[in-house]
C-alpha cells in the first residue's frame, strides 16, 4: 500500500505469446507452476498481461487440433476476460509494424503481429516458448524505445541472479 503522497508502482507489462496462454490454459505439467505464479502476480495487480487480440483465435489450438468443446470455449473466453489481461487491437500501425518484422526478422506473420503488439503496448518483456521468436531477443524495437526483451516465462517471485550477465566481461 503506498504511503500518503506517493503513487502506487506501475505494474510491469508482460506480453504473452499465444503459446504461453495455451500452456497456461492446458496446465502443461512442466510449465504450469511458473505460469500460475505469473498469473497470481497479475491478479495482485503487480503485472499486466498484454497480448494481441489474435491470441484469442490462436488459443483455439488448445486441444491438440481437436475441436474444442463448448465448456472449453467458455473457459477460454472467461480467461481472456480477466481484468489483468489487456488485448491490443490489430490496427493499421500494428499490421504495418508486423509486416516489417516479418521482412526484417523472418518471423511468421502471426508471431510478428504479437511482437508488434508487445511493442505497441510498451511491454517490458515478451514471454514465449517459440525458439524462432526467442532468437530475436533484444533485436526488435521501435525508434527511440528500448529493444524488446524476449524470453521464456520465469517466476516473478524469484529474481534472475544472472540478469544483465551477457557472457564474459
Amino acid at each position: 500500500m503506498p504511503t500518503e503522497g506517493t503513487m502506487p508502482a506501475t505494474p510491469k507489462r508482460i506480453c504473452w505469446d499465444s503459446c504461453v496462454f495455451i500452456h497456461r490454459i492446458q496446465r502443461t505439467t512442466k510449465k504450469i507452476a511458473v505460469l500460475e505464479q505469473i498469473t497470481y502476480a497479475a491478479e495482485r495487480g503487480e503485472i499486466i498481461l498484454v497480448t494481441s487480440a489474435l491470441s484469442i483465435a490462436e488459443v483455439a489450438k488448445v486441444n491438440n487440433d481437436k475441436p474444442l468443446t463448448a465448456k472449453q470455449e467458455k473457459q477460454i473466453e472467461a480467461f481472456f476476460e480477466n481484468d489483468y489481461i489487456e488485448l491490443v487491437t490489430v490496427d493499421r500501425f500494428v499490421a504495418e509494424r508486423a509486416r516489417s518484422i516479418v521482412r526484417g526478422f523472418g518471423l511468421k506473420p502471426s508471431d510478428a503481429v504479437i511482437v508488434a503488439c508487445a511493442l505497441m503496448a510498451e511491454a517490458s518483456v515478451m514471454h514465449t516458448y517459440d525458439e524462432k521468436v526467442l532468437k530475436r531477443d533484444g533485436k526488435i524495437g521501435l525508434p527511440g524505445k528500448p529493444l524488446l526483451e524476449i524470453k521464456e516465462p520465469s517466476d516473478p517471485e524469484q529474481p534472475d541472479l544472472f540478469a544483465g550477465d551477457k557472457g564474459d566481461q
